[in-house]
């Protein structure tokens, strides 16, 4: 019946009536907004609108002449978006829609702009397509008059998974498809599996689509291909078709141009015949190829976009009115599908090593590679491949229910019953692995979570623990999606300053801090696990507690700044640190000399580490904890928020495969997050990439990573040298501050080498100064220096609060604002989303210098700082303070966050001294 009315849907859509004569298309990229009037199938350019305060005013003025009688649609080309995929079990109704919604919340929490798509139903379930657009910043300020004017928006929809109902205009049998779509905003390519859309990536490009060359689009195609073989959803070598849709002129040139891309059948696509058969009419070459996906979308908007039609003042009629008749006139038709859990695999019993291979998720020799590791030691095969990157655990568990014709559960869309969990202890939920779902009263059984369905012990324990005669039924579930549903379904037994209340009123026994037995009765040692539990949720990166003359305050540095958030006497401080140093691996009777300790933790399912300082001070000693989320995703350099100058700027550094590129900044501003990006960037199976790091912060499973240890004589200068004898093609080197690290990180570069390192320095230009401040040979650095890099992490403001208000007249003249123009900028409130601060997350400002030949001239000839300042700006230098003003323009920072890491007086011109380099 489902599919009878799946069917019926589409025919119905067919046969739906043209829009209206009178609709605007707005299409956001991360630069502008570009505005066209669509009517009878040709479009007419009627605007374009800077990413920047003054556009936003712009496009407010030219919508308040075309506010009546017009429908609006929006389409949106941004390389924010993400997109996650996965198979749920086929429900229906509210069911469904509480499980989407869970898991949208869980994928997404900072976005409203958020949906799930169907991708069609399989035997193992429906697959799903979560989309979101993590930046509200790019869309929110298009959006915000049309609310105000109360114009009558259809919907917000994007480019991205568009690409689908574009791809069935091209084609239908394809098993593995690479659509690749050059417009005006840049190069999207989307990958497709049976037609299911699986990822899509989008590469800004500065220039008109006339004038891209065919080098830079066969270069993105190989990296396309390079990630997808990452992500192993294409094998090296596999085929798969490769479409090609461009301006006749690049179209011509690619079909002569022999891409590189092994296994790739290329189809250049005639775009002329495909906008004839959308039905376009003539002119819309002008706009570019976003225009035949939106030309997709007037014709037959998809049911499901971004933006909820509640939001806006919606005429009646037309296609959305006659879509919600016709699902709530057929909505009685659908079967209701009770119940939740996972899916059960009706198929017979399979090793797991062959399942995992016949899904591809594994190569032949990554298998023998951990069936080895599984006779060295006394793990499963399947945490040996979950803990070597192989396989991410949630894909874990469904394989394992596979091989062992197993129910699963997938506990991030599992709501557990509050009856089942007070039923179970939380101390024996965590001691044996267990999660209580769900308890039935009258067939008297209990529903757990388990990643070892299969162990008969543990269930006896639980059913002996039970009312007599309750049976127990396991489901299969990640041994991490355990232990994070039991800290998040269970909670903390006391809050902080719960324990914090029962410190005050007793004694802190402090012998029973090291004893091992019984710690977890001890309030000590939760006041600590409640910290470190409750600073991974604020995602802090460093938790403060320091002693003043009278009391202890707790301090968390978020987004870069510090803020109080507890304290307590100071007399509970000593039984504190003896908590912390007995974690920490220290001595519990040393308080005279600086300490440094490691723990390392599984918190709410993330493995996590802290790194702990202890300094002795007048008033007792400070301890600072740093935290490192190991399973956090290493970002690539698209998603660190840099300006497209930048990003290319960086992007072309990169591209070669040799010579120095230095990360230069302060302690804190971002410089390691820098490093790993470039390292994600470049590395492929084709390169060896090794690191040499104090210490190693983050785990990457296929770069080899070293730490440094001073104590057995491996510093950074040694363990260059050493690494040389190991045939690396890519060299990170965690930081060069002496002259022998220096020295060597250079002749590295000088033998063939890509080296990234940082340096601490305070701008580009004052990096060359400092290198032969610490020692560094002016031979050595003369031609073997590609790129310097510095950077400051500034705020980012809450799109939930910000508000915008006329500039002064001082920061009129800092920005740059002629008379006339409009001065409207964004200041900082404060909402409970932010704390009350007004921020939340960071961006980088950065400066990019390119060292080309000129510049290796000037270092040789000694010249002054200003001939240096005059030939970065031939090659377009941009500054810190000039990238954190195009921030602040755009809305996305303010002036004063800008100040507090720039100096704003170096607006103008950088200063121009007569020193020498």
């Amino acid at each position: 019946m489902v599919r009878v009315l799946e069917n019926l849907y589409e025919n119905v859509l067919t046969f739906l009536p043209e829009r209206k004569a009178d609709s605007l298309l707005m299409i956001v990229s991360r630069e502008e907004l570009a505005v066209y009037h669509w009517k009878n199938g040709l479009f007419q350019e009627r605007g374009r609108f800077s990413q920047n305060i003054e556009g936003h005013g712009r496009f407010r003025k030219f919508m308040e002449g075309h506010i009546h009688g017009v429908e609006v649609y929006v389409l949106v080309d941004v390389i924010e978006e993400e997109m996650k995929g996965e198979v749920i079990p086929c429900l229906q109704g509210s069911d469904r829609r509480r499980v989407l919604d869970r898991r949208l919340e869980r994928l997404f929490p900072a976005t409203p702009y958020r949906r799930a798509v169907s991708q069609g139903r399989m035997a193992e379930g429906e697959r799903i397509l979560y989309s979101a657009l993590v930046n509200p910043v790019l869309i929110s300020p298009w959006l915000t008059p049309l609310r105000e004017m109360k114009v009558a928006v259809t919907g917000l929809w994007s480019q991205q998974l568009l690409m689908r109902r574009l791809l069935q205009q091209i084609d239908r049998g394809s098993e593995r498809t690479l659509l690749a779509v050059l417009t005006s905003f840049g190069l999207r390519q989307t990958f497709f599996v049976r037609g299911r859309t699986q990822i899509s990536r989008m590469t800004p490009m500065r220039q008109a689509m006339g004038e891209v060359q065919t080098g830079i689009v066969s270069q993105e195609l190989i990296r396309t291909q390079r990630y997808l073989s990452s992500l192993r959803m294409l094998d090296r070598g596999q085929e798969f078709d490769l479409f090609f849709l461009a301006a006749n002129e690049l179209s011509r040139e690619i079909a002569r141009l022999q891409v590189s891309l092994e296994g790739a059948r290329l189809t250049v696509v005639d775009v002329e015949a495909l906008a004839g058969r959308l039905g376009i009419g003539e002119g819309w070459q002008k706009g570019g190829l976003e225009l035949l996906t939106a030309q997709l979308l007037l014709k037959r908007p998809p049911e499901s976009h971004y933006v909820n039609p509640r939001d806006f003042q919606v005429g009646s009629g037309g296609i959305r009115g006659f879509l919600d008749r016709w699902r709530r006139t057929s909505r009685v038709l659908i079967p209701e599908v009770a119940g939740g859990g996972g899916q059960k695999v009706e198929r017979p019993g399979r090793r797991l090593g062959d399942l995992l291979l016949d899904r591809g998720f594994i190569t032949q020799d990554q298998l023998q590679t951990a069936l080895a590791e599984q006779k060295r030691s006394s793990e499963t095969l399947g945490r040996i491949v979950v803990r070597l990157g192989l396989v991410g655990e949630s894909c874990m568990r469904d394989v394992l229910a596979e091989s062992l014709d197993h129910e699963s559960v997938d506990l991030a869309e599992a709501l557990p019953q509050a009856e089942a969990l007070a039923m179970v202890p939380k101390s024996f939920a965590l001691r044996h692995g267990i999660l209580p779902i769900l308890y039935d009263r009258e067939k008297k059984q209990m529903v757990v979570a388990m990643a070892n369905p299969m162990n008969a012990s543990v269930l006896d324990l639980l059913q002996a623990r039970l009312e007599p005669g309750t049976t127990v039924s396991p489901k299969l579930a990640g041994e991490a999606d355990v232990a994070s549903a039991i800290d998040q379904y269970y909670g903390h037994e006391l809050s902080v300053e719960g324990i914090l209340r029962e410190l005050e009123t007793g004694e802190v026994d402090l012998e029973s801090l090291v004893d091992p037995t019984g710690e977890f009765s001890h309030p000590m040692v939760r006041l600590v696990d409640a910290l470190l539990t409750d600073a991974v949720k604020q995602e802090v990166s460093d938790i403060h507690i320091g002693p003043t003359a009278g009391f202890v305050r707790v301090r968390y540095r978020i987004d870069g700044v510090l803020r109080q958030i507890y304290s307590f006497h100071k007399h509970l401080l000593p039984s504190l640190l003896v908590r912390i140093k007995v974690m920490g691996g220290m001595n519990i009777a040393e308080t005279r000399i600086p300490q440094d300790g490691y723990i390392s933790l599984d918190v709410n399912g993330k493995k996590v580490s802290f790194r702990i300082s202890l300094q002795p001070t007048i008033n007792g000693e400070n301890a600072v904890f740093r935290i490192l989320d190991l399973r956090r995703e290493i970002r690539s350099l698209v998603d660190l928020g840099l300006t497209r100058h930048n990003l290319e700027e960086l992007q072309r550094a990169l591209n070669r495969n040799m010579g120095l590129v230095l990360v230069t900044g302060p302690t804190g501003s971002g410089k390691t997050t820098t490093l790993y990006s470039m390292i994600n960037h470049v590395n492929n199976t084709g390169i060896n990439v090794m690191t040499l790091e104090d210490p190693v912060e983050y785990p990457m499973p296929t770069v080899l990573q070293t730490n440094v240890n001073k104590a057995v004589g491996l510093d950074y200068a040694a363990g260059i040298r050493s690494l040389l004898w190991q045939d690396p093609d890519v060299i990170l080197v965690g930081e060069v501050h002496d002259s022998e690290t220096a020295n060597m990180a250079l002749q590295a570069a000088m033998t063939g080498h890509q080296v990234l390192t940082t340096l601490h320095a305070n701008s580009t230009l004052g990096t060359l100064p400092r290198l032969l401040n610490l020692g560094a040979h002016k031979d050595f650095l003369i031609g073997n220096i590609n790129c310097i890099i510095a950077q400051r992490l500034v705020r980012r403001l809450c799109p939930a609060c910000r508000k915008h208000s006329r500039a002064t007249l001082d920061e009129r003249r800092i920005l740059g604002i002629e008379e006339g123009k409009e001065d409207w900028v964004y200041r900082a409130v404060g909402c409970d989303e932010c704390f009350g601060s007004g921020y939340r997350g960071r961006l980088p400002v950065m400066e990019v210098l390119r060292v080309d030949d000129t510049f290796d001239d000037l270092i040789y000839m000694g010249a002054p700082r200003k001939d240096f300042i005059a030939h970065g700006r031939t090659l377009g230098l941009r500054t810190m303070v000039m990238d954190g003003i195009e921030r602040v323009k755009a809305g996305v920072t303010t002036l004063d966050e800008l100040a507090r890491v720039v100096d704003l007086k170096e607006l103008g011109e950088m200063a121009l001294r007569s020193d020498h380099v």
